[in-house]
């Protein structure tokens, strides 16, 4: 393959903003994917707009954009901090994962057959509870992270 036509990433299914997760957060960790993603494919091989008989097509989606409650650490164990943590957890004070789920292929243009499938969830930092939003800043590390593991992968290692 001597060239990749990137498709935008694109939210599947189109997510509904939240009290924590905006549509400003949602549509500026789009941009902020597509812009990383793109300059990572760039790199391994050039962008074209059309592809060719020997171009490969990259298309992806962001699968889900997701808060959940963080599970109970080891001090939380004993029985008067289980007491608090459970009340901390139906008050909405418990602090909170978040996840990004991200499914990508790569597909033969000459064929139209898969290439490379990919299924990756990433854990983005933590917020502080259920009423504290998230930001790109938020979930950045896991589209970095993401737009790092394709510019070095390396497909000729099995």
């Amino acid at each position: 393959y001597d060239s990749i036509a990137f498709q935008p990433v694109t939210y599947y299914p189109t997510p509904r903003p939240t009290s924590q997760i905006s549509q400003q957060t949602l549509d500026s960790l789009l941009t902020y994917t597509n812009t990383k993603l793109k300059a990572a494919a760039g790199q391994r091989k050039p962008l074209v707009a059309s592809p060719g008989p020997r171009s490969l097509i990259f298309r992806g989606a962001i699968t889900g954009v997701n808060t959940s409650r963080e599970g109970l650490q080891f001090y939380e164990v004993v029985p008067v901090a289980l007491v608090v943590a459970g009340v901390q957890a139906t008050t909405g004070h418990r602090t909170m994962d978040t996840q990004i789920f991200f499914e990508g292929e790569l597909i033969d243009a000459a064929t139209n057959k898969p290439v490379i499938k990919v299924v990756r969830q990433g854990e983005g930092k933590d917020v502080n509870n259920a009423n504290a939003p998230v930001t790109v800043d938020t979930l950045r590390k896991v589209v970095d992270d993401l737009a790092t593991d394709t510019t070095l992968f390396d497909a000729s290692k099995k």
